[in-house]
């Protein structure tokens, strides 16, 4: 069975990698014996602006739970050495890799940190290339809502890239990177633990709030989804934005979305709407607005027309 039991345990600027201690069966830090228990995810969904860190355990082998800790939200220099702080208050254990799962900002503006503590920095080769083709856009977006608590952060890139598939050198549990073509941003990829069947799926799956489209994004975004739900078929989902929850919810919330506004501006288009705006204004988008975010007019718009402008120069057939 897979336990979980999640607080959130840090408030402040977070990096949003994953941290893997060395020692045997360690995934983060250090491991236990523990009884099985029922996976309760009850932690908050992690929204833009609400910057926080949550911990938990994971059975990842028989009769060993595995402590694991997923940063997420925008990332300060200064803050890292908060959860370094954190993690330390838990094991001494060396951290050796940390997994940028994604070129968005707060998915690696926490690297030069770890760099500085000897700990190497993995990614996709398309995510290295993401970070350095959008790094001065996203400084110049993110000073001015932090201003001087942005001071001393240094972009540093991965150390480690690879284009498909990576498997982490981490003796006693199997940690397997994965590459399916980008989703949200281009280099996002998939950290599976194939033995409990466990993904973090970065920006993959978002849950609970609605996920933002950026232009063409979409198609590779349903493919990546697909692969997840057809070729890993995981038991335990941590998602980039959400709860730890399962492949229904994960599905529900970030692909049928996705496939609901494709499906929805490729039959406007088909029906005669003149272009990719006209496809897109005024999409009934209320089936999903249980989700966070929803009421947010500019968010469905914008959402509805990168997947009509995407649609809109594909070959017609």
């Amino acid at each position: 069975m897979t336990y979980f039991n999640r607080r959130k345990f840090l408030q402040g600027l977070a990096t949003s990698s994953f941290l893997l201690a060395s020692g045997e069966r360690a995934f983060a830090a250090a491991t236990h014996t523990m009884p099985p228990a029922i996976a309760t995810p009850d932690f908050n969904p992690d929204i833009e602006l609400e910057l926080n860190a949550v911990i938990g355990e994971i059975r990842a082998l028989p009769c060993n739970a595995t402590r694991i800790w997923r940063y997420t939200c925008r990332v300060l220099r200064a803050n890292a050495g908060a959860i370094h702080a954190a993690i330390r208050k838990i094991s001494n254990k060396k951290i050796i890799y940390a997994i940028n799962t994604g070129g968005q900002d707060h998915r690696w503006f926490g690297n030069d940190y770890f760099r500085r503590l000897g700990v190497k920095i993995v990614a996709t080769e398309s995510a290295a290339k993401d970070m350095q083709n959008r790094s001065f856009e996203q400084v110049e977006r993110i000073k001015p809502l932090l201003g001087e608590k942005f001071t001393g952060t240094e972009l540093v890139y991965p150390d480690i890239t690879f284009a498909l598939r990576m498997t982490l050198p981490v003796k006693g549990i199997s940690i397997e990177l994965i590459y399916t073509g980008g989703a949200h941003t281009p280099g996002d990829l998939l950290v599976w633990l194939p033995q409990s069947s466990v993904v973090f799926t970065g920006d993959t799956v978002f849950t609970e709030r609605m996920l933002g489209i950026q232009p063409d994004s979409a198609g590779r975004w349903i493919k990546s989804l697909e692969y997840l739900r057809d070729s890993l078929k995981p038991r335990v989902v941590v998602p980039g934005h959400g709860k730890v929850t399962d492949m229904n919810q994960a599905l529900r919330d970030s692909y049928d979305y996705l496939v609901f506004l494709r499906s929805a501006v490729t039959k406007r288009l088909a029906d005669g709407a003149f272009d990719p705006v006209e496809a897109s204004q005024n999409l009934d988008q209320s089936r999903f607005s249980y989700l966070q975010n929803y009421e947010d007019l500019g968010l469905r718009s914008r959402n509805a027309l990168a997947v009509a402008e995407e649609v809109f120069k594909l070959p017609q057939k």
